[in-house]
């Protein structure tokens, strides 16, 4: 691992650790499938201010940028989608430059079914929650 962000410019010295400081880390695996399509849904439980970042101090958001909470407000409440997705990128370069946001992957989900079977997914949502339950899928007679 060492090798390869060497690679990519950086010199990176990696250091076995015993005890972790879990509380105070900001930094671990996410699964958030977005059941629906807003940018919010992440925002709301990560980045506002009673978020459980803010709650342990790992993120305060006025202390980034004096114009955060106004930006997310916009972007949380607004009724014009133009002004909430303008907002919505204000507060994405804010964090860009002070917060250390990476994103290492970007998980895909596939899956493959017998022949026979046939669902629609519903409008405005993801394929990450597939409607496989009793009456939202279609079966054909067996031959």
């Amino acid at each position: 691992m060492q090798q390869q962000w060497q690679d990519c410019g950086l010199n990176l010295k990696i250091e076995e650790v015993d005890n972790l400081d879990y509380e105070r880390l900001n930094m671990r695996g996410w699964s958030n499938p977005m059941y629906y399509p807003d940018p919010m849904g992440a925002m709301d439980t990560h980045w506002s201010e009673k978020s459980w970042t803010a709650q342990r101090e790992l993120w305060t958001p006025n202390d980034v940028n004096p114009e955060w909470q106004a930006t997310y407000e916009r972007a949380r409440f607004s009724t014009d989608p133009a002004e909430r997705q303008a907002a919505y990128r204000e507060l994405l370069e804010m964090s860009e430059e002070i917060s250390g946001w990476l994103l290492l992957y970007k998980p895909h989900e596939l899956y493959a079914m017998r022949e026979g079977i046939s669902f629609d997914i519903p409008v405005a949502h993801r394929p990450y929650v597939l409607p496989l339950r009793a009456g939202e899928i279609e079966v054909a007679p067996a031959d």
